[in-house]
């Protein structure tokens, strides 16, 4: 799996600095990491205000790219063709793979366990491989606090930041999901129980036409409200428009998450937020 990453300057193996890890969408898979880069303003999580958050010595960057999408699993058709999580986006998928969804209806083994008679989406073929690259990249710098990992993604990505959430639910400190694409009908109580303990942080927009929120994190947030969950918070826009005025798809919600404009009912940032997190 290749990957992209950054680091602030001058960090020594006494530092204890957060890692952020940004999960791209569908369209940037493949086997050059640059793509992910340059698809959205990644970049902007190195800029001054958002790296002012972390303290002075800021946050490492780490953006892991799937040669395919985040949304192939480890189920398999009769021919032994991997699956992919079904979403709403069936059109885009063809454009990306040739690959047409097929609908999942039986239940998957998930690490966490699935105590519920209900169809649950599919595990991500890249789950292991993931978390592997993370290991091996905060195992290789002592400078990483292990304790504030943050995990963030949109789309596909977004998918993939709730499927490493239910999979390794002691591992991140907080999670970031934006526009995601993880079909709220597939997650189970068992599994909604695992993200009610878990700081997370939903981004879409209301106008999104290739994820609709209704049928995603809309429905799943109030699922998680009825559950009392400890840390969840939901920013959900009207629209998607820049600073000029341009309107762009209600997909692109990412634009507001990279131009720090995600804020809770008292102003408190995003990113604010995120650095306030820590595992025990």
């Amino acid at each position: 799996m290749g990957y992209t990453y950054w680091e602030p300057e001058k960090l020594n193996d006494n530092d204890k600095v957060p890692l952020i890890i940004w999960l791209h969408g569908i369209a940037e898979g493949g086997e050059n990491p640059y793509i992910p880069l340059l698809s959205c303003k990644v970049s902007n999580l190195t800029n001054d205000n958002i790296q002012s958050y972390f303290g002075d010595k800021g946050a490492c960057i780490l953006v892991p790219q799937a040669k395919t999408s985040w949304l192939e699993s480890t189920s398999k058709d009769i021919f032994g063709n991997r699956l992919w999580v079904v979403v709403d986006m069936k059109n885009t998928v063809k454009k990306f793979t040739g690959r047409v969804s097929t609908l999942i209806t039986e239940n998957f083994s998930l690490k966490s366990g699935n105590k519920d008679n209900v169809p649950a989406a599919s595990v991500s073929y890249y789950t292991e491989a993931l978390k592997a690259l993370i290991d091996d990249y905060v195992a290789a710098r002592p400078y990483i606090d292990k304790n504030r990992i943050y995990i963030m993604g949109g789309s596909a990505g977004g998918y993939m930041v709730v499927n490493m959430c239910i999979q390794y639910p002691d591992f991140f400190a907080a999670a970031v999901p934006c526009s995601e694409a993880y079909p709220d009908a597939k997650i189970t109580g068992f599994q909604l129980d695992i993200l009610a303990k878990q700081h997370i942080w939903f981004v879409h927009a209301k106008n999104d036409k290739t994820i609709s929120p209704d049928k995603y994190d809309k429905k799943t947030v109030r699922r998680l409200s009825i559950l009392a969950a400890e840390d969840i918070k939901y920013s959900l826009f009207d629209n998607v428009i820049s600073d000029d005025g341009h309107e762009y798809s209600g997909h692109d919600t990412w634009i507001y998450l990279f131009a720090d404009k995600c804020k809770d009912e008292n102003g408190m940032s995003l990113y604010e937020w995120l650095a306030s997190k820590s595992l025990p």
